[in-house]
């Protein structure tokens, strides 16, 4: 017992490192850049690298750019999944629900375009992930290692994310198999 309380921690560390990185001194009420009510220090020339304004205008250009693509080509669900995931990046910098529920929209658009067995089974199952889905999650996991050779995620990472999932359904001895 002692083994998965040190374990459990010692996950859930990881996992709040990996996932957090700069912690947030306040919440930020609006999606826009520089709608926080940090000061314009925090935002601007440090050698610490790009701070949150710069980084939601990247993944900001990131967006257009993608979704850009995807209204040039309408069969290109990638350029879709791409806004996605990116637009699910930008949810989780800033803790807008819109950008969340955008990129659901998206990703279900890319699922009408994609060819019969293919799809952004990786960025959905993330989206699901995030939003505490849980028991959609292991569905997704599960297309993606039916996917052939070429284009199926790496086996690792296939078993980390279940491994992360099972330990988020109390299931730690799998999850420690697993990870």
């Amino acid at each position: 017992m002692r083994r998965v309380v040190i374990f459990s921690t010692l996950v859930l560390a990881l996992l709040l490192v990996a996932g957090c990185g700069d912690s947030k001194e306040e919440s930020v009420s609006s999606a826009e850049p520089g709608a926080s009510s940090r000061s314009d220090s925090r935002r601007s020339g440090s050698s610490k690298g790009p701070q949150w304004a710069d980084e939601v205008a990247r993944l900001d250009g990131v967006i257009e750019a993608s979704l850009s693509k995807a209204e040039q080509n309408a069969t290109d669900w990638l350029s879709l999944d791409i806004a996605a995931g990116t637009l699910l990046q930008r949810a989780r910098l800033t803790g807008s629900y819109d950008d969340y529920a955008r990129a659901e929209e998206l990703l279900e658009q890319a699922f009408t375009i994609a060819p019969e067995g293919s799809g952004p089974f990786l960025t959905r199952a993330s989206l699901n992930y995030s939003l505490h889905r849980l028991s959609r999650v292991g569905a997704d996991l599960d297309r993606l290692a039916a996917l052939p050779g070429p284009i199926r995620p790496k086996p690792e990472v296939l078993l980390g994310k279940r491994g992360t999932l099972a330990f988020q359904k109390g299931e730690y001895a799998e999850s420690r198999a697993l990870l």
